[in-house]
């Protein structure tokens, strides 16, 4: 239910993706929700899939397997930003708003290595994962079935980020966050009602 909740906050309190940010406050309260948000997230997805395994099959493993690599890669990028990208902001800029650019869809001035490819990873995962381990969900019967739809359907609009103009796209991860929230609930209370 917190990693829903701080997911679906993370969002909303997001400050602007520009060179500014990075050194204020709200942007490291932000990142170090996120970090909370992705570890809580790799748990329940854990949890989730360890009471619905015996019946996921291999498709529910996969979802499992690349949400939680979405997660997982996601924490460690949020930790970057909370602790490493402020510490650039003055020895190399154009490299932070390169980085930014990532999120924002700008191109970037200098070479970012591997970032690039790490972020269309990540975006994979995410909507792979989210869409196959929300069908499992939905399949498996164990939790709300909707919860799991909710979850794949969310995955899937991700596809309308690059038709929808940044920060406005952040919008776009309310159903999934949503999706956490409902399963999240379903997963804390009593056994006798799941």
């Amino acid at each position: 239910m917190t990693a829903g909740a701080l997911f679906i906050a993370r969002q909303a309190l997001h400050p602007s993706d520009v060179l500014e940010s990075v050194t204020t406050t709200r942007w490291l309260i932000v990142q170090v929700f996120s970090i909370v948000m992705g570890t809580l997230a790799v748990m329940s997805i854990s949890g989730i899939y360890a009471k619905q395994a015996h019946k996921t099959g291999f498709f529910g493993f996969i979802g499992y397997l690349l949400f939680s690599a979405f997660f997982t890669i996601a924490t460690a990028l949020y930790f970057m930003e909370a602790f490493i990208f402020p510490t650039l902001v003055d020895i190399a800029p154009k490299y932070v708003e390169g980085l930014q650019g990532l999120v924002t869809s700008q191109p970037s001035t200098v070479d970012l290595g591997t970032f690039p490819v790490a972020y269309t990873v990540t975006g994979i995962a995410y909507l792979l994962g989210g869409v196959l381990f929300g069908i499992s969900i939905f399949r498996a019967g164990i939790f709300p079935r909707w919860a799991g739809g909710l979850l794949a359907i969310g995955a899937i609009i991700i596809i309308l980020d690059a038709a929808v103009p940044h920060p406005a796209d952040r919008a776009l991860a309310l159903p999934v966050g949503i999706a956490f929230m409902w399963l999240g609930w379903t997963l804390y209370k009593p056994a006798n009602n799941v």
